[in-house]
């Protein structure tokens, strides 16, 4: 009988020892996720609000020999514009601007091939101009 009892009291202890390194487990992951998704939040939060200051308009689009230049326009409401990046056939080429709002400045895309590019600030991809040739959206 004792030995029952002794046997009965392992497999209690057994389980119960299982049942805590599961519990544990499904805490830690839980809390993973809610640290992961957090961190996304903030950073793409972070990432709107400070996008969200930067407006500014590309037009006067023209070829010049194989240069394809174009016009930045600070709007009025906007932040301070340092840097600007170009975005064409795939390569990242920041432009130090330093524009203030209400100041347009004129860049130009050498050796522009006609394919599509986008203008965008620092840090702010998802929020970028789209352009071709024929115009910008």
């Amino acid at each position: 009988m004792e030995a029952a009892n002794r046997a009965k009291t392992i497999f209690f202890l057994f389980g119960f020892v299982l049942f805590l390194i599961i519990g544990m487990y499904i805490a830690i992951f839980i809390t993973s996720i809610f640290k992961q998704s957090k961190a996304y939040s903030d950073q793409t939060t972070t990432a709107a609000l400070e996008c969200n200051d930067y407006r500014f308009d590309v037009n006067k689009l023209s070829m010049d020999a194989d240069t394809l230049l174009f016009t930045v326009s600070v709007r009025d409401l906007s932040s301070t514009l340092d840097t600007l990046i170009i975005r064409h056939n795939g390569k990242d080429t920041p432009v130090q601007v330093d524009l203030l709002p209400g100041q347009q400045r004129r860049l130009g895309i050498p050796k522009y091939g006609g394919a599509p590019f986008d203008v965008f600030a620092k840090g702010c991809a998802g929020y970028a101009v789209h352009c071709t040739a024929e115009g910008c959206k």
